[in-house]
């Protein structure tokens, strides 16, 4: 305790950065202030605390054993005092420029911008969204820092520390062409299984299982075409003999846009769910329960928050006072 007595709180800020990021350089950017200003705050920070805190290795700084074991107790002291101090801000979607940035697939940008769009111009007309696509493994230290304040997707890795809130889920589908030979017979797992499939991998999209069930189910040609993400996929089945497995609201639209064709899917796959995350340090920030409100309205969903330690809550004050 008497290590601690005197450390200057902004000093606190920098070494949660640099534990977190282990390179000057990047806090310095996120601070907006000089890498030799960071590693000034980090010499003064060694003296106070009598710990060298990062040594400099080949691959950027590594935190001291006794770095390690004050990373948690400066994290949670940091996350109370933002939790305090931001419950007095408020938020008028009527006025604010605040600029949300916002983590989710280039599918879910597809599905879910346009819409969202249409709304902010006639009800907060100076708010800005960022989006950033699927960020993958930084998802959960963006949305920790609050450098990204919500994720929209299927995001597992998001556990202890997140909320979510369920937005839909939808059924797989069939994409191909018009005039595809699997539109002519009986929609089952056999003729299925006599055609060549476009895999799309996207792991942290949650659609990774997909390949799994469709082996499963005795459908072996899909060694052929993998692809990391989903919109190149229907120009793919457009200009050729391959089908490919979509959440339905993805296919739909990409048929209706291309001309394709759908069909309900002949196995029996996992449904594709979309969830709202956001972590608990900005649980009380107005802004982002007025996005969460008004993600909730456009998706016509309305299902009561949980958070991922297994409790229940309504989540309503906030959203329902905008």
């Amino acid at each position: 305790m008497l290590r601690l007595r005197g450390v200057d709180l902004n000093l606190l800020v920098v070494f949660r950065l640099l534990y977190e990021h282990r390179n000057t350089g990047v806090v310095a950017e996120k601070l907006g202030i000089t890498q030799p200003a960071v590693s000034n705050c980090l010499a003064r920070l060694r003296k106070q605390l009598k710990d060298e805190l990062f040594e400099r290795t080949q691959t950027g700084l590594t935190p001291t054993p006794y770095a390690d074991r004050i990373f948690e107790v400066v994290q949670f002291g940091l996350m109370k005092l933002e939790e305090g101090l931001g419950e007095t801000e408020k938020f008028d979607p009527r006025t604010s420029d605040r600029i949300f940035t916002v983590a989710m697939s280039e599918m879910k940008e597809a599905e879910i911008l346009p819409s969202l769009y249409s709304y902010i111009c006639k009800h907060a007309p100076n708010v800005g969204i960022k989006c950033i696509g699927d960020v993958g493994l930084e998802l959960k230290t963006g949305l920790e820092s609050g450098e990204i304040d919500l994720a929209i997707g299927y995001f597992p890795q998001l556990q202890a520390g997140f909320y979510q809130r369920r937005l839909y889920e939808e059924p797989y589908v069939c994409l191909m062409r018009t005039d595809h030979q699997m539109l002519n017979g009986p929609l089952t797992p056999h003729r299925l299984a006599g055609f060549d499939h476009l895999i799309i991998e996207a792991p942290s999209t949650g659609h990774s299982h997909v390949e799994k069930m469709l082996r499963e189910a005795g459908i072996f040609h899909t060694r052929g075409i993998h692809i990391p993400n989903f919109l190149s996929a229907p120009y793919i089945v457009r200009e050729s003999d391959l089908i490919v497995s979509l959440p339905q609201r993805f296919a739909l639209m990409a048929a209706n846009a291309l001309g394709l064709a759908t069909i309900p899917h002949p196995v029996l796959i996992e449904p594709s769910w979309v969830r709202l995350f956001w972590h608990r340090r900005f649980h009380k920030d107005e802004g982002l329960a007025w996005l969460r409100s008004v993600m909730v309205e456009l998706r016509g969903d309305e299902v009561a928050v949980s958070d991922s330690l297994g409790t229940r809550q309504a989540d309503l004050a906030v959203l329902n006072s905008h």
